[in-house]
């Protein structure tokens, strides 16, 4: 399924209120898009990503690494993850992305 621009712009405007870099978000909507086994038509930020994306815990774990290393990230240390609530929703884990430091 190829990229539509309308829903990219759709999901952005989704996730504009939760005060994330813009190329934060395209890289999640991009990686959910490509890698989603349930392949939803349409991402936005109040999307479960257990039930719409079909992600377990341990997929969740790997999704969040790769987008760290995606996004430009400093992947945290295991005890900066004490507090951490669980990521249940598309926002959730982008908000989790873009409170990470930049590499760059």
């Amino acid at each position: 399924m190829q990229l539509n621009k309308a829903d990219i712009e759709e999901f952005a405007a989704s996730v504009k209120q939760l005060s994330v870099p813009e190329d934060v978000a395209y890289r999640v909507y991009e990686y959910l898009h490509a890698t989603s086994l349930l392949k939803p038509k349409r991402i936005k930020a109040d999307d479960g990503l257990y039930i719409k994306f079909g992600l377990a815990e341990e997929d969740l774990n790997d999704a969040a690494l790769e987008l760290i290393t995606m996004c430009h990230r400093i992947p945290p240390l295991p005890g900066q993850l004490v507090d951490q609530p669980p990521l249940r929703t598309v926002g959730d884990l982008v908000q989790f992305i873009a409170r990470l430091a930049s590499r760059q």
